[in-house]
Parts: C-alpha cells; structure tokens; sequence
C-alpha cells in the first residue's frame, strides 16, 4: 500500500519533470552530447537531493514521516514550476509526441517491475536518464522518418527547375540579411525565405514540402552549423545557386572546438557551391578575407569601407530614425536611407544591394527594397513598450555582433541602458569572452543588469577592472524583472533600453 501512496504523491511532479527535461532535451537539439553537456553544467536542484535525502531517512525513521515530507516536497515541486513561465515553452511536435509516448512507457515498466515503496521516491532524480534513453529507442525511427522526408524535399527542389536558391550563413548576420535580401527580390520576383530561424535540415526540409511552391522564382534559406560538417550537408541539400557568407567568429565554439574548424566549415558554402553560381562574403571579416578561396565561382566583395570591395558604403549617418549612407557599385554611387539602425544592417543591406545588381534588379526598385524594411525580429529591431524605447537584440548574441551593438547603441543621445545574460556555447572561451564584453561596454554605456547571477560573473569583472561604476550594475533573475525595474526607476523620456540576448530556459544561470 505503501508504494501506490507514494506513487500518488509524485506523479504530478513527475509530469513536471518530464516536461522540464523534454524542453530542455528539445533546447538542446535532441542531441545527447548537448544535453548531457548542459546537464553537467546545470544547476544544483536541491529538490531533488532532497528526494536521495528522503531515501536514505526512509531505513531509519517512520514511514510516516516520511509520507508527511514527501508531501511537503510534493507541494513544493508543484507551486514553484507553476509559477514558471518559460521563456520557449516545449514544443509538442510530433517527434515530441512520440517521446512523450516512449518516455511513458518506459517509466510505467520501470516502476512496475523495479521499485518498492523507499526507492520509488527517487524516480524524479531519473527523469534525464529516461530522456536520454527514450532518445536511444527512438533513434533509429527518428533517423528513417528524417531521411524519408529530406529526400522527398530533395526532390521537390530538383523537379523546381527554374528556382534560383540563394544559400546565406554566417556567425552573425544571417538572418538579418535573409531578410533583407528577400524583401529586395520581392521587388521583382515571386520569393518565399526560410521562416524565422529554419536553419536546419529538418526544419529546412519542412519549409520546402509544406510551403514552397513553383510560383516561387527565389528560395533564400538561411543555413545554421554548430558542428563539422553541418553547411557541407546543407550544401548537398540545397545545391544552392548563390551563396552569401556574412561572417565568421567564435560562435559555438563549444561544439565546433577551434576558430580553425568554425572557418573551414562555413568557408564551405563558398568551395561547395556550382562553379557556374555567384558567391558574395564580406571582407570585412579578417577570417574571410584572409581565406584563400579554391573554388573557381564568381566571387563578389562586400565592405563597409574598404574601396577594393566590389560593393562599399560611405557618408554613413545615423539617428534614431534609422541610417543614411551611399554606396559605391562598379563606380555608380547611389544613395540609400532604411529604418534600420546601425553598420552592421548598412553590410547586411550592401549583400542584398549588390545581388539585386547582378541580377538585372533596377536601381529604383533595389532602393524601395531598401527604405520599405521593417525590423527583423529580434534583430535589432526598435520597439515602443509602454512609451519607453528599447531595442531587442534578443536573438543568439556573440562577441563580434554584441560589440557592434554597443557602438550603435552609443550613437544614441539618451541615458543607455543594456539589459543582458552574457554569451553561451563558447566553450573554454566562454568566460573570457563575457569578460571581454563587460570591458568593451564600460565607457560606453550608462547602467548594466545583468541576468543571471552565475554566467554574468566574468561580465560584472569585466566591467569592473575598467573602473564601471559597480553601483550602475545590478543582477536581476530575468529579464522580465530588470525590464520591471526600468519602468519603476527610470524617466521613459530619458533612457534607450538595448536588450543584447535573451537565453534559452536551459541555459538561464
């Protein structure tokens, strides 16, 4: 009897821990060397070395007190996770659907066959192992279902003979430009874009079955790698006809282990494409430029202002209405004006500018293109929230990217106010890279909340040791909290709010 008392005591709470874990197994991208890395950096749940504490009381007190404090932990575990308001809540798709169903399974043998009355208190202390065992059963199906559906996506981009597929990756930037780019096409032909942050086979493979069409005369799709060999199968995917590559920096370096193979991998989506295709990147970028570049393709240079680029700005002005610069193409200089802030949006513009030319797009056509973007969101993109002015730079922040907000942020005649969790997926850099970033901010900025107390540690330091005045730094548990304080101390007149990351649950420390 003892044993189904128990079993009613925590299966709520098991339900909350399964949903905790598949979110954050599905943060980590179902991958189990991602989620056994972040479960090795997680932090300490004391609930559940509460639950091994009432474990080992159980051979040396009362079953009854031990009934009254697993109550107690029962009522705990479900007030504090309902509470909780996730940031990206769990996704039920149907691969998570079919975890859900093998996970359960799992669970209902296990206490079948495998606990009695004391050990089944520890079955929450399980739940990761379970996931990571339900991924193992569900593997090979997984891997079938995907294969079935990327050959079929395979062949509908072959039977769209006359789709001209424009490919851009890059450590920061792609997605902006995807934009960008698309919404100047548009000007002239029929374009759908990867939606939000499709950048992976399967979720790239999902656009083309379920949405792309042969109305259609451009497909741009942005391209995401972590890991070796991410854009080479993209690549053989997409079999793109234009490449862009907006940059390089030290973006996952967890994964991908060294600058060297974080170049080599995203410099692929140049080597690997037709030698009948047209390849544009920025040389800007030192790691770009100092590539030597095998494949024979048409390769057209993008800069910010270096007069040897193929395509350059200059007379750049910024305000808060947006920028305001000329660019130079094959000696025409024409002048352009966007909503969109900042020298990083005026490169992303100058890739969708110098496309647009080399396929017959008129100048009057690139520069609507152009002035009619609308924010990306996420990206830099300027918001009025209850009269007060932020700037939501939210999406996957990185050292190189993060620096160039700063700058821009700094064009602004207000009260500066950066609102940040720091850098993840950096590996052995992580911190030296979020020291970097506090010290880069110091004298350019007015106030810093950090979010976070564990990873924002090297940022406090950072901002510290170039003399940041530590009472202008204040750590907040979420944003949401350092967004309440704002409204509460600041004047909505006086203060420009930059929101520079925003973390997956799985990775708020």
């Amino acid at each position: 009897m003892d044993k189904y008392i128990i079993l009613g005591l925590i299966i709520i709470p098991l339900i909350i821990y399964n949903y905790k874990y598949l979110l954050f197994f599905q943060q980590n991208r179902y991958e189990t060397k991602r989620f056994l890395m972040w479960f090795k950096d997680k932090k300490i749940d004391y609930i559940e070395i509460a639950l091994i504490g009432i474990f080992l009381l159980s051979f040396f007190v009362s079953k009854n007190y031990i009934l009254i404090i697993l109550f107690l932990l029962n009522f705990k575990i479900i007030y504090t996770n309902f509470k909780i308001k996730y940031i990206k809540p769990l996704v039920f798709t149907k691969r998570v659907i079919r975890q859900i169903f093998t996970l359960s399974l799992i669970e209902i043998l296990f206490i079948y066959f495998f606990i009695d009355s004391k050990s089944l208190v520890l079955i929450l202390n399980f739940v990761w192992i379970f996931i990571l065992i339900t991924n193992f059963i569900n593997s090979p199906i997984e891997n079938i279902i995907a294969r079935i559906y990327l050959n079929d996506a395979k062949k509908i981009l072959k039977d769209f003979d006359k789709l001209t597929k424009v490919a851009i990756t890059g450590s920061y930037g792609k997605t902006s430009t995807k934009y960008i780019v698309t919404n100047v096409l548009k000007q002239k032909f029929n374009t759908y874009m990867t939606p939000l942050s499709y950048n992976t086979p399967m979720g790239i493979t999902r656009v083309v079955r379920e949405n792309l069409k042969k109305i259609h005369k451009f497909f741009v799709c942005e391209m995401g790698a972590d890991k070796k060999g991410d854009i080479v199968e993209l690549m053989d995917f997409i079999n793109p006809d234009i490449a862009i590559l907006t940059s390089i920096g030290p973006q996952h370096l967890s994964t991908f282990k060294t600058m060297e193979n974080i170049i080599t991998e995203k410099m692929q989506l140049i080597e690997k494409l037709n030698p009948n295709g047209i390849a544009f990147i920025n040389i800007d970028n030192e790691y770009i430029k100092n590539y030597r570049i095998i494949n024979k393709c048409k390769v057209i240079k993008v800069s910010l202002d270096k007069k040897e680029a193929d395509i350059y700005a200059f007379d750049i002005k910024i305000n808060e209405n947006g920028s305001f610069f000329k660019v130079n193409i094959n000696n025409e200089v024409i002048d352009f004006e966007t909503k969109l802030y900042g020298k990083h949006n005026i490169l992303n513009c100058l890739f969708a500018i110098a496309l647009a030319k080399e396929i017959g797009i008129t100048t009057d056509k690139i520069k609507i293109g152009i002035k009619t973007l609308d924010y990306t969101p996420h990206r830099w993109e300027k918001k009025n929230i209850n009269g007060y002015t932020f700037i939501d730079n939210a999406f996957n922040s990185n050292p190189i990217s993060s620096k160039m907000s700063i700058d821009t942020l700094n064009l602004i005649n207000k009260e500066k106010i950066v609102i940040t969790p720091g850098f993840i997926d950096l590996g052995e850099k992580e911190e030296f890279y979020n020291y970097e970033f506090g010290s880069y901010m110091a004298n350019r900025v007015d106030e810093v909340y950090l979010v976070g107390i564990d990873k924002t540690l090297s940022i406090k330091k950072g901002l510290i040791d170039q003399g940041f005045d530590s009472t202008k730094i204040i750590v907040f548990k979420d944003v949401k909290e350092a967004i309440n304080y704002v409204y509460i101390h600041k004047n909505k007149n006086d203060v420009v709010i930059l929101l520079e990351n925003d973390l997956p649950d799985a990775f708020s420390k």
